[in-house]
């Protein structure tokens, strides 16, 4: 294989893997989240100029490698956003499996519900400029429910757990792993935990 060929092919992986990169790193280390997302964004112009080449020259071979590569990059625009959901929660799963002590560190209200005794909590958030993610802890799931499904007994826990933050009892959730959820809120000034 030629030079060209590999410095092409790593080129193409890592505008492939940027986005993915992104999401695998959201929850794990945000630092290499943001600087997956701009290595993606970078490695975007020479593949963009190959596949011109590619179609130019009507090499077949590198046309149909440029689609898949394509088609990967632009998924979520496309509305497949369920692999880069996944990434994103095996990223945090792996977050709760590196600190052994995560669920110590949430803070988390004991509450009855129908005479079983649940936990709700907030274990931390993440401020990306326009919006702000929280790590909540359920274990009745009722996250997840339509807000009009949600009990009394959940809303008043989860209205003193997040009194210092922009969740509220209406807000909806996406199911990470276990008991964690991800709420996803649009921030002002900067999130408040």
């Amino acid at each position: 294989m030629t030079w060209p060929r590999r410095i092409a092919i790593v080129v193409i992986v890592g505008a492939v893997l940027g986005p993915c990169g992104l999401e695998f790193f959201y929850f794990l280390y945000p630092p290499i989240a943001d600087w997956s997302d701009w290595a993606g964004a970078l490695c975007l112009a020479p593949p963009l100029l190959l596949s011109l080449g590619a179609l130019i020259k009507l090499r077949w071979e590198w046309i149909a490698i440029f689609a898949v590569a394509w088609s990967l990059i632009f998924l979520p625009a496309l509305g497949v956003v369920a692999p880069f959901e996944w990434l994103s929660h095996q990223g945090f799963h792996i977050r709760t499996l590196l600190d052994q002590n995560y669920l110590s560190k949430c803070r988390l209200i004991d509450f009855a519900e129908n005479g079983k005794a649940q936990k709700v909590g907030f274990c931390e958030h993440f401020d990306h400029l326009e919006i702000c993610d929280f790590i909540m802890y359920d274990t009745t799931g009722q996250f997840v429910l339509p807000a009009s499904r949600r009990t009394p007994e959940w809303k008043r826990a989860i209205a003193v757990v997040a009194a210092n933050s922009l969740v509220s009892p209406d807000d909806d959730a996406v199911h990470l792993f276990e008991n964690f959820y991800r709420v996803i809120t649009l921030s002002g000034p900067g999130c408040s935990a």
